[in-house]
C-alpha cells in the first residue's frame, strides 16, 4: 500500500506545473542563469532577452549537483559539529566538577587554619598565663619580705618614740649603744625589690597582607586550548574547521627580545628555530654558526656550535625530536646533526643530500628534510637516519613542483606544508608524500607572496606563512584558504624568518638580524 502511495505522490509531482505570477495563464518552463529564477515564455521575451536560459530539466540536473555538492559538504561537517558538542558538554561538566573540587580543597584550607589558628591562640594564652603567673609569684615573695622588714621598722619606730617620750637618761644612755647598732643596721638595710616590671603587648599581624600568604587565593586565568583537548577530535579524521576559535583581530605582542649569545662575532641570523615542551626556544644563527637557546621570557640559556665531525659549518634549521634531541640541517657539509639538548652529538646523517634547508620532524619521530639542490623531501629514520621515503617533488607528467624549496612544517594530520621561495607559493602534501594543494602566486595582494620563508600550524590546524619580503605574515585556513594578513610592516614586523607555535599556544617570530617576538592571537 505504501509503495503505491509514494509512486503515486511521485507521478502528481512529475506531472506539476507552475504559472507565472506576472503573466496569467503562462507556465514557468524556462530558467534564466543570470537571474537564477524561473521564468515564462513572455517574461523570457520581456525582461531576459539578453540573459542566459535553460529548460527545467537541463537546469534541474546542473542546481541538483550544486545543491549535492552542498549537501555532502554539511554532511562531512555534521560528524565534527556533533563531536564538538559532545566535548562542550564534556567540557561543561568538567568545569563543574573542578568548581566542587576547587571549593573543597577552599573549604579544607579554612578548616586547617582555623585548626591552626585555634591551636597558636592557646599557646599564646598559655604563655601568657605562664609568665603573668610566675612575676605575679615573684611580687608575691618580694611583697612578703619587704612587709616583714617594714613591720620591723614601724615596731621599732613604735619603741623608740615612748623611750624618747617617757624614757628616763637614764634609760637612754643604758641602752643607746645596742640600740644605735640596730638602728643603723636597720637603716642600711638593702630592700631586694623588683629590678623591672613585665611588659606585655600584642603584635598584631597584617591581616590585609597576610591572609592571602597565608590561606591561599584562586588563580584565574585563560588557557589556550592545548593539543590533549584538541586530539580527543582525531579519531574520527574529521576537520576542525567546522569548530575553529576565532583569531584576535589585532594580536598581542608579549615578548620582545634580541636573540644574542655570548660567543657571537658577526651580526644575528636566525634561520631556524624550534619549540621545546617546557616553552623554551631553540634559535639557529646561521652566521655566527650557534645553536641557541632561551627561556620563555627570553633569557639566553645556553649555546653550543658542534665540535669535530659535528662541527656546525653552515646551519640553517632546527626541529626538536619527540625524545627530545634536536636536529640541525647543515649544508656547509650537506648534512643532517643530532645533538642533545647540551649540544653532545648523537648522530650525523649524510649522503642524501645536496643543499639541506628546512626540517621538521612528525608524530612518529620521523625527520622530514628539504632538500633545495636536488628538490625534493626526504623521510628519515632517526635512529640510524635511513630513508624511509622519498617525495620527488614531480606531477604525473616529470615536471617538477619544487623550484626552491625552503621551510616545511607537519601538521597534527601528518600532512607536509613546504614554502617554496621562488615559486613563490605553499605547497601541501599527504603523509605519503602525495601532493594535495599549493597556496600563493607572486604579488602582493590578498593570497600572493613574494618570498615565503618559515611555515608553522597550531594545534587547531590554521596555517601561519613568514612572507619576508613583503613583512607579513598570512594566516591560513586548515584547508589552506586565505584567512587575513595576521601582522604586517605596520605592526612593526621586520623581515619574518622562522616561526613556530610556543606549549602556551602563542606564536613565535624570529626577524632578520635577530629580533625574535611572541605574539598572542587568541
Amino acid at each position: 500500500m505504501y509503495p503505491t502511495l509514494g509512486k503515486y505522490d511521485e507521478d502528481i509531482r512529475s506531472h506539476q506545473q507552475l504559472r507565472c505570477c506576472h503573466h496569467q495563464g503562462e507556465l514557468l518552463q524556462h530558467f534564466c542563469n543570470d537571474c537564477e529564477v524561473l521564468i515564462c515564455r513572455e517574461c523570457k521575451v520581456s525582461d531576459h532577452d539578453n540573459h542566459k536560459w535553460t529548460g527545467l530539466e537541463e537546469a534541474g540536473k546542473q542546481y541538483s549537483m550544486r545543491i549535492g555538492v552542498l549537501h555532502g559538504s554539511i554532511t562531512g561537517k555534521i560528524p565534527g559539529i556533533a563531536l564538538y558538542v559532545q566535548f562542550l558538554d564534556g567540557y561543561r561538566k568538567q568545569v563543574d566538577e573542578h568548581k566542587k573540587k576547587m571549593a573543597a580543597e577552599i573549604q579544607d584550607q579554612a578548616d586547617s587554619i582555623h585548626d591552626m589558628i585555634e591551636q597558636h591562640k592557646g599557646a599564646l594564652i598559655s604563655q601568657l598565663n605562664d609568665v603573668c603567673i610566675q612575676e605575679v609569684q615573684t611580687v608575691q615573695e618580694k611583697e612578703a619580705k619587704i612587709h616583714t622588714v617594714l613591720t620591723g621598722m614601724e615596731s621599732n619606730q613604735n619603741y623608740l618614740e615612748r623611750l624618747l617620750k617617757f624614757g628616763t637618761e637614764l634609760e637612754v644612755l643604758s641602752s643607746h649603744k645596742q640600740i644605735t647598732k640596730h638602728l643603723t643596721k636597720m637603716l642600711y638595710q638593702q630592700i631586694d625589690g623588683l629590678p623591672n616590671k613585665l611588659g606585655l603587648a600584642f603584635n598584631r599581624g597584617d591581616k590585609q597582607q597576610g591572609i592571602e600568604t597565608l590561606f591561599g587565593k584562586v588563580e584565574i586565568c585563560r588557557l589556550p586550548m592545548g593539543k590533549a583537548d584538541v586530539d580527543s577530535l582525531d579519531a574520527t579524521d574529521i576537520a576542525m574547521s567546522s569548530v575553529l576559535p576565532n583569531i584576535s583581530s589585532v594580536p598581542e605582542l608579549l615578548l620582545q627580545f634580541e636573540s644574542k649569545g655570548p660567543n657571537d662575532t658577526k651580526d644575528i641570523w636566525p634561520s631556524g628555530m624550534s619549540m621545546c615542551k617546557d616553552g623554551s626556544m631553540v634559535i639557529i644563527d646561521r652566521d655566527n654558526k650557534r645553536v641557541k637557546f632561551y627561556n620563555d621570557s627570553g633569557e639566553f640559556l645556553r649555546d653550543f656550535g658542534g665540535s669535530g665531525d659535528h662541527a656546525l659549518g653552515s646551519p640553517y634549521d632546527v626541529t626538536v625530536m619527540v625524545n627530545g634531541n634536536v636536529a640541525v640541517t647543515d649544508y656547509g657539509d650537506e648534512s643532517v646533526k643530532i645533538f642533545t639538548l647540551d649540544g653532545k652529538p648523537v648522530l650525523k646523517i649524510s649522503g642524501h643530500f645536496k643543499h639541506p634547508r628546512g626540517i621538521a620532524s612528525n608524530s612518529k619521530g620521523q625527520l622530514i628534510v628539504v632538500d633545495c639542490g636536488l628538490r625534493r623531501l626526504t623521510i628519515h629514520n632517526s635512529d640510524d637516519g635511513t630513508i624511509i621515503h622519498t617525495v620527488e617533488g614531480k606531477d604525473e607528467e616529470g615536471f617538477d613542483y619544487f623550484t626552491d624549496p625552503y621551510y616545511v612544517t607537519v601538521t597534527r594530520s601528518g600532512q607536509i606544508i613546504v614554502t617554496d621561495w621562488a615559486a613563490p607559493n605553499i605547497k601541501v602534501f599527504d603523509g605519503q608524500g602525495k601532493f594535495v594543494a599549493k597556496y600563493g602566486t607572486y604579488g602582493i595582494r590578498q593570497d600572493q607572496v613574494l618570498q615565503p620563508y618559515g611555515v608553522c600550524t597550531d594545534y587547531f590546524g590554521y596555517i601561519f606563512v613568514a612572507d619576508n619580503h613583503n613583512h607579513r605574515i598570512h594566516l591560513l585556513m586548515p584547508d589552506g584558504r586565505f584567512q587575513k594578513f595576521f601582522l604586517s610592516k605596520k605592526d612593526g614586523l621586520w623581515h619574518p624568518m622562522s616561526l613556530g607555535i610556543n606549549n602556551k599556544g602563542y606564536l613565535v617570530v624570529t626577524e632578520g638580524l635577530g629580533q625574535v617576538k611572541v605574539f598572542k592571537y587568541m
